[in-house]
């Protein structure tokens, strides 16, 4: 696949919850295709282009907040069983260690997060089902109490996955004071988003 002459980076600000974020890319045709290449058709020799692209927002965050530092740690949201079952891998995990690295390992990226009961596949919901479907379905991991944490996912839609993995961690005693994401999906008027 050789989407890279296509891929129109726009690295940007994201707005979803009441935590700074940032996106590499808006959500189109090529993105689609990468990220589907990536997680649904097994080629993982993707992470490398995507992570790259994602270095720029890792590398940007750092840049621009105080509360960024090596004793922060990446998280990335975590896929639900099915789908681990399915792919036999973690691609939120693969692509935030692999942005890690390719910035100079800034951060510790630790799988803190997982999902405590069954949720559905958010694509094909809407706001409020996307809400419904992931309410309190999320547990972290002690190690995060007291840490500060950059929340890693590889798209961002309504923020519904991000909220429910910032309520977790922060339950948990962890400041979330931000996210990064390779690419946000611009949100529509009408009811699918």
């Amino acid at each position: 696949m050789n989407c890279r002459p296509r891929l129109v980076r726009a690295n940007h600000a994201v707005d979803r919850f009441s935590v700074p974020g940032w996106a590499a890319t808006n959500y189109g045709e090529v993105e689609t295709a990468i990220l589907k290449a990536f997680k649904e058709q097994g080629q993982t020799s993707l992470v490398q282009y995507i992570a790259q692209e994602v270095t720029v927002g890792l590398r940007v965050i750092g840049e621009v907040s105080a509360s960024y530092s090596q004793k922060t740690l990446l998280v990335p949201v975590p896929s639900a069983k099915a789908n681990f079952i399915k792919r036999g891998y973690l691609p939120a995990k693969i692509i935030a260690t692999s942005a890690n690295r390719l910035a100079g390992k800034p951060l510790q990226v630790t799988g803190a997060l997982s999902f405590k009961r069954v949720v559905s596949d958010q694509a094909g919901l809407d706001r409020e089902e996307r809400e419904r479907n992931l309410v309190h379905s999320m547990a972290a991991k002690p190690l995060v109490a007291g840490r500060r944490v950059l929340l890693f996912d590889d798209v961002v839609t309504t923020g519904a996955t991000l909220v429910e993995a910032s309520r977790a961690l922060v339950e948990a005693g962890a400041e979330v004071v931000g996210f990064l994401v390779f690419s946000e999906t611009l949100l529509k008027t009408h009811t699918k988003t």
